[in-house]
């Protein structure tokens, strides 16, 4: 007779009620009254059905116990066999991956000089240049041909501060609508700006073309203004916040809050968003430095108080109608929404490739320059060991991962952080790891408590 096991599921309360979330498929669902009991008889050990029943059977009748059993098992929160593992992701050293999207450094220089720029002010540690037409050409004409037969392409505009160079990114674009009328592809368009050189001219451009648009700001004047400075160390926050309510509703723009730890304020910035009337936020702990582990370490427990506060204000805002979107619980609540598992971080040196001023190629905007990443050009295509340059792995063959709730939500998380954290892009830092499963945690109650509101559940669905 076959033994009943307890899968590693994630049980939360949400309301006196009893949750699991199944790592494995991203399920999530509520536990009742006897399934509650077969999983408390089974945190014991292993059991066979006939066992449990006999435990319950004065309590519930045996239908009603074989039911659950039966449904537990379906779920996936109980299992018969051994431990269910994800096809393993093979062979990829070997594999050319097709390109879908490029990240443009039109420009190699930036007005501001952020004191903690891993771009080196912009020029990730080469000249200060703006992209020429013969690159920007060849770039798109590289994009178009590693593509293969992809229909859909997308081009990301960055820099430093890519507006440097807004007469290049007309043409670029321009050359993109007469070769994807030509070859039957269609291009989108990103851009990622710090928001001070917003002007009618360009952003009637973006709006024409249907630009996504991310704009860096610091959640409060204090944050900002103390380390997104221009050269003469002004702070850029009321240039920025000027330009904002100018040229857009705020409602519909994105920023990227990026949280100093010598002035970390989530929740002073969440608020001062707000007020603001944005949109959408990202929230990020400042990456990249080289005693990143100690400032966490350090400041842990701190950070997850922040996100759980916020994340409690977040709910009662939701739902009373809130605009106000904070993707780092947002994007967790639609991935579980859509059963959307992730094998990678990101598709940094798969799908998606950085195109540095020069037209050299990289896996990811933040290492452009970099000789040790460095893949090939876009005259000559990707290097023959471009594969084995940024070697990242599948979440499912990385170790660290292996039993963790949110594997295949954050999926490793980015490799680049990694590098610079534990000189291995396949190897996570675990204290951020131990925040993302804060978050996700959170995110997991969230998602419970608002997912029948049909105004978020319309939001869940998109992307």
């Amino acid at each position: 007779m076959s033994r009943l096991r307890l899968k590693r599921t994630h049980e939360f309360r949400v309301g006196g009620n009893r949750y699991f979330f199944d790592p494995e498929t991203l399920l999530v669902g509520e536990l009742d009254s006897v399934s509650c009991e077969i999983v408390n008889t089974l945190r014991s050990g292993e059991h066979s059905k006939a066992n449990i029943t006999r435990r319950l059977v004065p309590k519930y009748d045996t239908r009603t116990i074989a039911e659950a059993v039966d449904e537990l098992q379906q779920v996936g929160v109980i299992s018969s066999g051994g431990r269910r593992m994800r096809k393993r992701v093979s062979g990829l050293a070997a594999v050319t991956p097709k390109i879908h999207s490029i990240t443009l450094h039109v420009a190699n220089d930036c007005n501001l000089r952020c004191s903690y720029c891993y771009g080196n002010g912009g020029t990730y540690g080469e000249e200060r240049r703006l992209m020429d037409w013969q690159t920007a050409r060849e770039s798109v004409d590289f994009l178009v041909r590693s593509s293969n037969s992809r229909k859909e392409l997308s081009i990301a505009f960055f820099g430093g501060e890519p507006l440097m160079n807004f007469p290049m990114i007309e043409r670029i674009v321009g050359y993109c609508e007469t070769v994807g009328k030509k070859l039957d592809k269609k291009f989108t368009y990103s851009l990622t700006t710090n928001g001070t050189l917003f002007r009618q001219n360009n952003v009637d451009f973006m709006r024409q073309n249907k630009f996504s648009i991310l704009v860096s700001l610091d959640g409060t004047r204090e944050i900002h203004d103390k380390h997104r400075v221009f050269a003469s160390g002004k702070g850029s926050y009321d240039m920025i916040v000027k330009k904002l309510k100018r040229f857009f509703d705020p409602g519909s723009v994105s920023v990227r809050c990026t949280l100093p730890y010598d002035c970390f304020d989530l929740e002073g910035s969440v608020m001062n968003l707000r007020r603001l009337g944005i949109g959408r936020a990202h929230f990020e702990l400042v990456d990249g430095a080289h005693d990143v582990e100690q400032l966490l370490r350090a400041h842990l427990p701190e950070f997850k108080k922040a996100f759980s506060r916020v994340a409690s204000g977040y709910e009662r805002r939701m739902a009373q109608g809130s605009r106000f979107v904070i993707r780092n619980f947002f994007e967790f609540m639609r991935r579980i929404h859509l059963r959307e598992s992730r094998l990678f971080g990101c598709g940094a040196g798969r799908g998606v490739v950085s195109v540095s001023a020069k037209g050299n190629l990289y896996p990811c905007h933040r290492v452009v320059g970099d000789k040790r990443f460095l893949m090939g050009n876009v005259r000559r295509g990707l290097s023959g060991n471009a594969r084995e340059t940024f070697d990242l792995k599948p979440v499912s063959e990385i170790t660290q991962c292996r039993d963790c709730i949110a594997k295949y939500l954050c999926a490793g998380g980015c490799a680049i952080s990694n590098y610079t954290e534990n000189d291995d892009i396949n190897v996570p830092s675990q204290l951020r790891c131990e925040l993302t499963r804060h978050i996700v945690k959170l995110a997991l109650v969230l998602y419970v408590k608002l997912k029948d509101d049909m105004n978020i559940h319309k939001q869940l669905r998109k992307k």
